[in-house]
């Protein structure tokens, strides 16, 4: 076990399931801690460069507590309530035989960053002024030249608060309701303020520089209230910012890469959208890509694995994007997601989800659950990271306080979740078992063995049954088109004949009206037209007639006289034989089909 266990109190185990740890081993507990954080304002870190890492909480009853081992080692009160911790390294130092430079506590609080050195005060940096917009500025200079009243200003800046300009302080303590003498107001301050504005921080974090080696130097990345990304250098020099679009607030952000080559950094903000920041064209630069992730509700956590981007919504779900935008899976939570913890180890990159319901899940990066911590505590806060000489260890904040420390089980292989029970592995030990294979299924295995063997000899006989069927079709359509029978045929190579006819009346005098057209590209002349029938239902006055010529494209109109002469009335067809000059076989046949004949009064 840890040396953190040497002479530790045994006041409460908040566990008292031990076979449900799965690949964790319950440290420390520690009741009366008193923490009030969230996750970006706790770390573990190597303060004295020994290899003892130490947790760093900042605690919204503005103090810094560090804890060692199983007591607190320091504490520090702060100057306002914190928003963000990091670990800050500065220029190496390789004489120093402790392993380089101690890193720097870097701590946002409102508008500062409270930089510790060796846990005493050592710099303050505060976040760049912001700008009025161009709108407010321009309804501030016409007041000071006199070019509009008290009225007037008071209306102006009304009307640009509707039209979602944001003010600063002054507009805002200006357009408050309950200001009284508003001349006062305007002699006191409107003539000398300045209409720049501080602005908060709400986020923080990290970039390495030029090597991803613990220790070696970083850049600190701080999210602004107005939507900015500042970039420092040690001692927090502005490198460079990034400005994102209107209303989009930074709430947490994921880190890819070297600030010195090539990075990209994950933004989610308030307004349910993560964007997309790298760097630019010109060195240390920064420029928004136009990748933008619209999420279903608002965030509440954030990780990044090497190929992934995780995203935790209000609505209990998890979403897993592609580093480009494209949403790979959604997984359903059973309680509100509190934290996502990306979690590092020598063998594999696994995902911590704490709940709200005081369960951490593990996943793996393939979406599967691999273990399921219950803490018996809703979850306030929760890290990952080295603490004591231990490389693992989960740190867990509860809501009301108390802190409970898990070791990573040295012999826990991540890859294999089947060693931590078959109640905890992320897919049903049935899966293990193999299937028993049908008869069937083992004919269709030999069929398809026999076809992988004798491939050359199938693929020759379905070719020489396809050509079969081709030339079978074939023929039978030249069949067609020569006999007449589909209302088009071929005359020659160069013409051919559409024929249409249509039967009028409703008896027992009819009239079938003709319409021949030539397709082709030359004339047709002396074309002979018969009729056949039943005798005994029709009577036709002549049964065949003569077209003298058929010009190409012009449409030949006839129409023929055709009674029923059946008493009662029975209906038949009538074949349309339209004949060659200079053959037996008809160019083109049609049939009508006669419908039944009123019968004739006695």
């Amino acid at each position: 076990m840890s040396s953190i266990l040497a002479g530790a109190a045994q006041v409460e185990d908040p566990l008292p399931e031990k076979g449900r740890l799965g690949p964790w081993l319950a440290a420390w507990h520690d009741p009366v801690a008193g923490l009030t954080c969230n996750g970006g304002c706790m770390q573990f870190m190597d303060l004295s460069r020994n290899g003892d890492y130490k947790i760093v909480v900042a605690c919204r009853a503005m103090s810094l507590k560090v804890y060692q081992g199983t007591s607190i080692f320091a504490e520090h009160p702060l100057l306002d309530e914190p928003s963000g911790l990091c670990a800050f390294y500065g220029v190496e130092d390789n004489t120093n035989t402790a392993g380089g430079e101690r890193p720097a506590v870097a701590v946002a609080a409102g508008p500062y960053i409270f930089i510790y050195k060796n846990l005493r005060p050592y710099f303050k940096f505060t976040a760049p002024l912001v700008e009025p917009s161009d709108e407010e500025l321009e309804i501030w200079t016409r007041y000071r030249k006199g070019e509009v009243d008290a009225d007037t200003l008071k209306a102006l800046l009304a009307k640009a608060t509707e039209d979602g300009v944001r003010l600063g302080p002054l507009s805002t303590d200006f357009l408050a309701p309950d200001l009284e003498d508003r001349g006062s107001f305007l002699s006191a301050r409107g003539a000398s303020e300045p209409l720049s504005r501080t602005t908060i921080i709400t986020c923080l974090a990290t970039m390495n520089r030029a090597r991803e080696e613990e220790g070696s130097p970083v850049c600190l990345l701080a999210g602004t209230e107005d939507g900015q990304i500042v970039f420092l250098d040690p001692p927090c020099k502005v490198l460079t910012t990034a400005q994102l679009p209107r209303g989009a607030v930074p709430a947490f952000l994921a880190v890819g890469g070297l600030f010195d080559s090539d990075w990209r950094l994950a933004v989610a903000c308030r307004n349910g959208r993560i964007y997309t920041v790298k760097d630019g064209d010109v060195a240390k630069t920064a420029v928004v890509t136009g990748t933008v992730i619209s999420l279903e509700a608002t965030p509440c956590g954030l990780a990044r694995l090497p190929r992934q981007v995780y995203a935790a919504t209000t609505d209990n779900n998890l979403h897993a994007y592609h580093l480009k935008g494209r949403r790979d899976f959604s997984l359903k939570m059973p309680a509100l997601v509190v934290q996502l913890e990306a979690m590092e180890t020598r063998s594999t990159t696994c995902l911590l989800v704490a709940l709200a319901d005081g369960n951490v899940r593990l996943y793996d990066a393939e979406k599967n659950l691999l273990h399921t911590l219950k803490t018996q505590e809703p979850i306030a806060a929760l890290r990952f990271g080295p603490y004591a000489r231990e490389d693992g260890a989960l740190a867990v904040v509860s809501v009301t306080g108390k802190l409970t420390i898990f070791m990573l089980n040295r012999k826990a292989d991540l890859r294999k979740p089947k060693t931590f029970g078959a109640a905890t592995a992320g897919y049903p030990p049935e899966q293990d078992i193999p299937l028993k294979v049908p008869k069937k299924t083992k004919l269709y295995v030999e069929q398809t063995q026999r076809a992988k063997l004798q491939a050359g000899e199938i693929h020759r006989a379905f070719q020489k049954d396809l050509c079969l069927l081709r030339l079978t079709a074939a023929r039978a359509y030249v069949k067609t088109i020569t006999d007449g029978r589909q209302g088009v045929s071929a005359v020659g190579a160069a013409a051919s004949l559409r024929l249409h006819a249509q039967c009028q009346g409703l008896g027992p005098n009819f009239k079938i009206k003709l319409e021949l057209q030539n397709q082709g590209d030359r004339a047709l002349t002396n074309l002979p037209v018969a009729f056949t029938y039943d005798r005994d239902i029709y009577a036709m006055e002549k049964g065949q007639f003569m077209v003298s010529a058929l010009i190409p494209g012009v449409s030949s109109r006839h129409e023929i006289a055709i009674t029923n002469i059946d008493e009662g009335g029975a209906a038949g067809s009538v074949r349309i034989l339209v004949l060659s000059p200079s053959g037996p076989s008809p160019l083109v046949s049609a049939v009508v089909n006669m419908p039944l004949s009123e019968l004739i009064d006695s």
